[in-house]
């Protein structure tokens, strides 16, 4: 595996690092792309600026509530086309046909880099280091898992480890003091990263990894 770890001390430079490395993709690119606050930069304008074949959500939260729908929220801020993973509202993951998701992934082309973020705890999508996984597709495509994320209990729909490791480039983005101590780890190579998802996952990984990194927030 390539793996490259970069580092900025500035927002606006980190962001136009982002850009510059995706652009690079043509129009006829899908991208699995994050939820979450890390990357709205990203669907306010680049992905407005430059199109995609399609946008693929990472991973999912199981809501009825849509203020917290990765989905909603980024559809609201680009017109880019999005692969949802799950309608919306929904409120119980037993609605929720993994299989027929998984198909209509399978039928449209893998896609050329997965844009990914970092949590301090080593987790990327939703697969963090202590999960239960509820129910996987017969392709192994997808996932439902169960968590303690912060104060809540939570239900989400997550790409797998296998889809997400078929790309053949992988960008992480990640930015504040929070991060600091982890990506220093990765660098390093530290044993402490060996049994997070991270750590698994460049383990594993016999593509092209980018690591790009931001101090402040």
């Amino acid at each position: 595996m390539n793996q490259n770890i970069h580092k900025f001390d500035t927002l606006e430079s980190w962001q136009h690092a982002i850009c510059k490395h995706l652009s690079r993709f043509s129009s006829d690119a899908n991208l699995i792309v994050p939820g979450g606050s890390t990357p709205i930069f990203l669907f306010k304008k680049f992905f407005n600026e430059k199109r995609f074949n399609q946008l693929i959500l990472s991973d999912e939260r199981i809501t009825s509530d849509k203020e917290r729908s990765n989905f909603l929220t980024i559809s609201s801020l680009t017109n880019s086309n999005i692969f949802k993973l799950c309608d919306f509202p929904i409120s119980n993951h037993k609605n929720i046909s993994l299989n027929k998701i998984s198909d209509a992934l399978n039928k449209i082309k893998h896609p050329d880099i997965a844009l990914l973020g970092l949590g301090d705890d080593g987790h990327y999508a939703s697969i963090f280091p202590s999960t239960e996984v509820i129910e996987n597709d017969e392709s192994n495509n997808l996932k439902i898992i169960s968590a303690n994320i912060g104060d809540s209990f939570e239900y989400r729909i997550t790409l797998s480890e296998k889809y997400i490791k078929r790309t053949k480039e992988i960008l992480f983005i990640a930015k504040g003091k929070n991060k600091y101590d982890l990506i220093n780890k990765i660098e390093n190579k530290s044993e402490e990263v060996t049994n997070l998802p991270i750590g698994k996952l460049i383990n594993s990984y016999n593509g092209k990894l980018n690591i790009m990194y931001c101090l402040n927030d």
